[in-house]
C-alpha cells in the first residue's frame, strides 16, 4: 500500500489497495479505519467488507478518537446511542448491479452500529431502522 496526503488538501489520507479500491478518510480519526480497510483490502476482501471493517475499526476505538462509536460521547440523557449507515453502489455497466443500503438510528446498546447497517442491507426488506 501507499500512503499520502496531498499538500493541497491537509488532512486527507488515501490508500489504494489491490486493482481499483480505494479508502479516503477526511478526519484525523478516519485513518484508522483507512489503515483497517487496507488490510482487508490487501486480503482479497470485498470494498463493502473492507469499508464496513474499517468502519468499524474506529467505533471500537476508544483511545484515538472520542467523536464516534463505543469510545464516543454519550446523548443529552447521558446514554450511548449510535448510529451507522453503508452502502454498496452495485456494479457498473454491464452487470447494472443496483446500489443497496443499510442504516440504524439511535441504536442502544450496540457497539458496532455499521455491523447492525450491514445486517439490514443483506437480510432485511428495509433500508432504515430506528431504536430498538
Amino acid at each position: 500500500p501507499r500512503w499520502w496526503s496531498p499538500g493541497e488538501s491537509p488532512g486527507i489520507l488515501h490508500l489504494r489497495g489491490g486493482g481499483s479500491a480505494v479508502a479516503v478518510a477526511t478526519w484525523d480519526f478516519g485513518e484508522i479505519a483507512v489503515r483497517e480497510a487496507a488490510l482487508n483490502l490487501e486480503q482479497g476482501k470485498s470494498s463493502i467488507d473492507a469499508a464496513e471493517a474499517g468502519v468499524r475499526a474506529v467505533e471500537l476505538d476508544e483511545q484515538d478518537q472520542y467523536y464516534v462509536g463505543y469510545g464516543g460521547l454519550p446523548n443529552c440523557n447521558g446514554l450511548m446511542e449510535m448510529d451507522g449507515a453503508i452502502m454498496d453502489g452495485g456494479a457498473p455497466y454491464p452487470s447494472h448491479t443496483p446500489n443497496r443500503l443499510g442504516a440504524v438510528c439511535a441504536l442502544p446498546c450496540q457497539i458496532s452500529a455499521v455491523s447492525v447497517a450491514r445486517a439490514v442491507m443483506d437480510q432485511s426488506p428495509h433500508n432504515v431502522l430506528v431504536g430498538q
